[in-house]
């Protein structure tokens, strides 16, 4: 079924890779540290509460504060929207840096992860037709173990769908063992890829599908401009290279 919400323009960069609306699933952003998966998911977020869509951001690698400024750094501007209520953030990241949490929904220690999943739903209460984000999985799975950590997958994808939502899940490229990437290749209903890499001077980031189920997409690498008013496309970027 295709959730008419997810339009290609609300999904970054979607409308030069598919080929008609997103379904609703749960989809891996993989890729390099610095690639700009964090900021890509912010914008995804963004576009959905513009959309008038609710959101959770499980946060495990910055602050609540950093990730709303972060929110509010994108261009246009956020206007008329009442974050505090309409976007719901899980702080998986104030207990390890020893810093008071800003939410409600704080995760005491995030490497039990039947506490983080309590949580989570505690912070999904009331929500349908949401957004979702974890950054990331590999932070939690680094202090919980893989194993715990694909239990806990397969209870937040089954969640995800049941209520009609829709999500990312970041990993960071290399910092898995294969077995644990297959998992997730298997898991998750797509499979977002960024890298970068050097050309002279100059940075040249570039984003792809890698694979979406029951969704007609290009495999091709678009090149894409990162700043602090978030992410742009470049609309003649068309680049076949590259796996991971």
């Amino acid at each position: 079924m295709v959730n008419q919400t997810l339009t290609a323009e609300s999904f970054p960069g979607a409308r030069l890779v598919i080929k008609r609306g997103l379904p609703q699933g749960s989809w891996l952003m993989v890729g390099p540290p610095g690639g700009g998966k964090s900021t890509y998911c912010k914008q995804f977020i963004y576009e959905g509460l513009r959309a008038g869509q609710d959101a959770i951001w499980v946060s495990t690698e910055e602050s609540p504060s950093l990730m709303i400024e972060g929110l509010r750094s994108l261009d246009p501007p956020l206007r008329g929207t009442d974050l505090h209520k309409h976007l719901r953030i899980v702080d998986c990241y104030s207990w390890r840096a020893g810093e008071k949490s800003e939410t409600p929904f704080a995760v005491s220690n995030p490497s039990n992860l039947n506490d983080t999943n309590i949580v989570i739903e505690s912070a999904r209460k009331g929500l349908t037709n949401f957004r979702y984000v974890l950054d990331s999985i590999s932070s939690l799975a680094l202090s919980a173990g893989g194993g715990a950590m694909q239990k806990f997958l397969q209870i937040s994808i089954a969640r995800l769908r049941s209520a009609n939502a829709s999500g990312i899940c970041v990993a960071e490229l290399g910092a898995h063992e294969e077995l644990f990437m297959n998992y997730l290749r298997f898991a998750f209903d797509g499979i977002m890829e960024m890298e970068y890499r050097e050309d002279g001077d100059a940075m040249r980031r570039t984003f792809r599908i890698f694979s979406m189920r029951g969704v007609g997409h290009t495999s091709n690498r678009h090149e894409f401009i990162l700043d602090d008013k978030g992410i742009s496309f470049r609309e003649s970027s068309n680049d076949r290279s590259g796996k991971w």
